[in-house]
C-alpha cells in the first residue's frame, strides 16, 4: 500500500504541477465540490501519508483525464522481463537529458522552493 501511495504521491506531483502551470489561476477547479467521498478518503490518505495536501490531490483527480490506450497498455501482461541495463539505454537517452536539464533550468526557483519546504 506505501508503494502504492507514493506511486499516487508523484503522480500527482507531476500532473498537478503541470495543470497549475498549464491553467489560467482564474480557472482553478475547486475539486473539493466535485470529489465523491472515495475521492476525498484517497485523497486524505495520501496527504497522512507524507504526500501532497488533499486538496491538491484532489484538484489533480478532477482535472486528470481518462486515457483508454493507456489502460490497455498497462493492463496487459509484459511481454519480456528485462533488466535495467537493457531498459537504460531506451529511457536514458541525450534528448530527454537534456530536456531534463532545460525543465529544471526553467523551473529550478520553484523546485528548490518545494524542496525547502519538506
Amino acid at each position: 500500500m506505501q508503494l502504492l501511495i507514493r506511486a499516487a504521491c508523484a503522480v500527482c506531483v507531476v500532473i498537478g504541477c503541470g495543470a497549475a502551470w498549464a491553467r489560467p489561476a482564474d480557472s482553478v477547479v475547486d475539486a473539493s465540490v466535485t470529489a465523491d467521498a472515495a475521492q476525498r478518503e484517497f485523497a486524505d490518505e495520501v496527504a497522512r501519508a507524507g504526500g501532497p495536501a488533499a486538496d491538491v490531490v484532489l484538484t489533480t483527480l478532477a482535472t486528470a483525464k481518462l486515457q483508454p490506450s493507456i489502460l490497455e497498455a498497462i493492463a496487459r501482461p509484459a511481454e519480456a522481463t528485462r533488466s535495467w541495463a537493457q531498459y537504460r539505454p531506451i529511457f536514458i537517452t541525450e534528448r530527454r537529458i537534456d530536456a531534463g536539464v532545460a525543465f529544471y533550468r526553467e523551473h529550478r526557483e520553484l523546485i528548490e522552493r518545494i524542496a525547502r519546504e519538506q
